[in-house]
């Protein structure tokens, strides 16, 4: 069993505390993405957001 000093002394420690924050927010923004892809153009007006459009040359 790993005592609690070592964990606090461990130089990786701080880059894992940071993980589930990383994961949260990662799910996060992949639910805001699919959340979104299913507006349309008129839904996403009244939001307030605009999509670039891809032009034609």
């Amino acid at each position: 069993m790993f005592r609690s000093s070592y964990l606090k002394r461990s130089p990786a420690w701080p880059r894992l505390r940071g993980l589930p924050r990383a994961l949260t927010d990662s799910l996060e923004r992949a639910r805001t993405r699919r959340l979104l892809g299913q507006l349309n153009d008129q839904q996403l007006s009244d939001l307030g957001i605009s999509m670039p459009t891809a032009s034609t040359k």
